[in-house]
């Protein structure tokens, strides 16, 4: 006989109250009258039967009803040889391990193995364990449930070997994704008895703040499945970083590329940091110091953040190295030689007497360079045929083609064919139409004067099917008083944006001497872009084939106009030949795990052919060259703080309890098995009925004593 309740036997403490009372001697209660007691003798009474138990049944009745009602609420059960025997419950458990960037922390992975380690060892037989490891994307080295008796046995084996040939890798970590797709397959699995088995995650990382934990938040997590943390620290919390930042934009005056950018740097440092003082130099693929360079001298600290430019570079040097740092995981960041790709401008003109009245003496001293490409100025009589040197005009070739008609025929074809593929031609009226074009076109009836150029050539280039005689364009010398100003600029279009600033905004002290007034074929949708005073268009364009073409009706040399000579003509040019010059360039960071460039389309993304999986310089190939890219890190890495389990349990997280041991599992298990029991059983009603019946006996006896 077990009892569920046993503290309640001490109401059985209550069976000396009716003792109690049985001994206390009642007052008599009849009076008799007498009439005198003068003549007796006062004497105290003798009691003889004082202590003397007289009603021994109704005693017994009332001491045995209070024993049997505390009985009753200390809720007694027999317990059979089967209930006590009890087996510990059996276990599926997933063993997560993390596996990214920031397990290279100086001795983390080496404790994070033991943890593995240690956590097979206690298995119990009929236990089923799986190993899965997670970076990016989680992978299932051992799995959790064996298709046979032999694979179930050996699959700790199996998790000893692979854990021992395993090793942090350089991606980021993505530990939402490996908990749900953890959690979602226990979940998944069938049993036949829930209670019997425990499903437990057992998470097995250095908790770093940047381990992607932002998926769990949108996640329902199984109430059934329990997680556990090993947390793996080093031994100093210590950790800096590096992270290269975009280049400092061109001073405010300088809206063209002309002034070289300059790179700045971002050193981080974690809250509990030890160190504070750090030195950033240019290291070489060897790993050593570049020979004159001079390293600089940051002081940042803990939990804090610098930035400052980036030392000179020297010949040689591969990347930027952060020394002062406990672990060096993350304190190298690659950085790509920047070689600009080699562009031309192509300028088809007429040959000048004068060198300073001609378009290519300003284009030719011009300079178009940026970072990105340089650029090489060449120029051809535009009254002969295209030299053999050039066999065909192409946009990776050719930035720019530049057109003064009157033009010879064969040039019309390449033209046409260059558009169409997405080059750009800037056409330019820099003569008056009655002298130098139509002499030319007398003097030489084989060249096509401007109006007859811009009509063949756009016509060709828009529809090469179209009808034979095309819509002609209408192009006549305007008649200026003295000088025309440039007014009404579209700042919103591309080509225009960077000069939307009211510090470059004002155009009003270029001077047009001469002008021509075009007009366009009637169903055509030209774009003016900045218009001259007395109406006419000065800049018109439009998007033919994949390419664009530009209109400019005056020449920029000084006897046409003051563009030449102005601080507007050299970033024009240059958004002409680069969409993006003037501006900030930010280059793409590739990290580790980003997909090459060069990588197959068929296969698979996640396949690691078509990823980068370390950090490094990698030449792909682009188009018909080859590029330089630098792959680095993931920031995010370098987050070391460790993140608390409490912010798991407030994502709705299920985690196993801290103090649980086996003995306290067997306690709960034997728990409920003896309230089922008890529950089963019910002993109380028949003790609560015995107890009833016994007063009710004891009630009448006691009527009958009285009456």
């Amino acid at each position: 006989m077990s009892l569920l309740t046993p503290l309640y036997l001490l109401a059985g403490l209550a069976v000396g109250l009716p003792i109690l009372f049985h001994l206390i001697r009642q007052k008599p209660k009849e009076v008799q009258s007498f009439s005198s007691l003068m003549f007796l003798r006062t004497d105290l009474p003798r009691l003889s039967r004082r202590s003397r138990i007289e009603n021994w049944l109704l005693l017994l009745m009332r001491m045995l009803a209070i024993l049997l009602i505390a009985s009753a609420f200390a809720r007694p059960f027999l317990r059979s040889s089967a209930a006590t025997s009890w087996q510990p419950p059996g276990v599926q458990r997933w063993i997560l391990v993390d596996t990214s960037a920031s397990m290279h922390q100086t001795g983390v992975w080496e404790k994070a193995v033991e943890q593995v380690r240690s956590a097979v060892i206690d298995l119990r037989p009929g236990d089923q364990v799986g190993l899965m490891t997670f970076d990016q994307t989680p992978i299932t080295v051992v799995e959790l449930v064996a298709s046979n008796l032999q694979e179930e046995k050996s699959q700790p084996e199996a998790i000893l070997n692979a854990i021992e040939s395993l090793e942090p890798t350089w991606l980021a970590g993505n530990l939402s994704l490996a908990l749900e797709t953890a959690a979602d397959h226990l979940n998944a699995l069938k049993q036949t008895d829930e209670s019997s088995v425990r499903k437990e995650i057992l998470l097995v990382s250095d908790m770093q703040k940047g381990n992607g934990w932002e998926g769990l938040q949108t996640f329902q997590w199984p109430p059934d499945v329990r997680l556990k943390i090993a947390t793996v620290l080093p031994d100093d919390p210590s950790n800096a970083a590096v992270t290269l930042l975009d280049s400092l934009p061109s001073p405010a005056d300088q809206p063209d590329n002309s002034v070289p950018q300059k790179q700045r740097l971002r050193v981080t440092n974690v809250a509990h940091s030890k160190v504070t003082e750090f030195s950033v130099g240019w290291v070489d693929q060897a790993g050593e110091r570049v020979s004159g360079t001079e390293p600089i001298f940051v002081n940042v600290p803990p939990g804090e953040v610098r930035v400052v430019r980036a030392p000179v570079e020297g010949p040689g040097a591969v990347g930027l190295e952060l020394d002062g740092d406990k672990h060096d995981y993350d304190n190298r960041i690659y950085v790509a030689p920047v070689k600009p790709a080699e562009k031309q401008v192509l300028a088809f003109t007429a040959n000048e007497t004068d060198p300073r009245e001609s378009l290519t003496y300003y284009l030719e001293r011009a300079s178009f360079d940026s970072p990105q490409q340089t650029v090489q100025y060449l120029q051809f009589p535009a009254n002969e045929p295209l030299p053999g040197s050039i066999t065909e005009l192409l946009p990776s070739r050719q930035s720019l083609v530049v057109v003064a008609p009157p033009v010879h025929p064969t040039l019309l074809q390449p033209l046409v064919k260059y558009v169409s593929v997405g080059g750009t031609v800037l056409v330019v009226l820099p003569h008056p139409t009655d002298a130098s074009s139509e002499n030319e076109e007398t003097t030489n009836p084989s060249l096509l004067s401007p109006a007859k150029f811009l009509t063949q050539f756009t016509a060709q280039a828009e529809d090469p099917s179209g009808p034979d005689v095309p819509q002609a364009w209408s192009i006549e010398e305007a008649d200026i008083d003295d000088f025309a100003l440039l007014v009404d600029i579209d700042f919103r279009h591309p080509l225009l944006t960077i000069f939307a600033d009211p510090r470059f905004s004002d155009f009003s002290k270029i001077r047009v001497w001469a002008h021509r007034k075009v007009v366009p074929p009637s169903d055509s949708d030209w774009q003016t872009l900045i218009r001259y005073d007395d109406g006419d268009e000065a800049l018109l364009t439009k998007s033919i084939g994949e390419g664009k073409v530009f209109v400019l009706t005056t020449g920029w040399q000084p006897e046409q106009s003051q563009l030449a000579m102005s601080t507007k003509f050299v970033p024009l040019l240059s958004r002409i030949i680069d969409s993006t010059a003037g501006e900030q360039q930010q280059q793409k960071r590739w990290s580790v795990g980003d997909a090459r460039p060069d990588s197959n389309p068929d296969a698979s993304k996640e396949s690691p052919a078509n990823r980068f999986l370390q950090p490094g310089l990698f030449t792909v190939e682009e188009g018909d060259s080859e590029v330089s890219l630098a792959v680095n890190i993931a920031p995010q890495e370098s987050q070391t703080e460790p993140v608390s389990s409490d912010q798991l349990e407030a994502f709705g997280i299920s985690m196993v309890d801290k103090d649980w041991t086996e003995d306290k599992q067997r306690d709960k298990e034997r728990q409920m098995r003896d309230v089922e029991l008890e529950e089963n059983q019910q002993w109380w009603r028949w003790l609560v009925l015995t107890a009833l019946g016994l007063l009710m006996v004891e009630s009448i006896w006691a009527g009958r004593r009285i009456s």
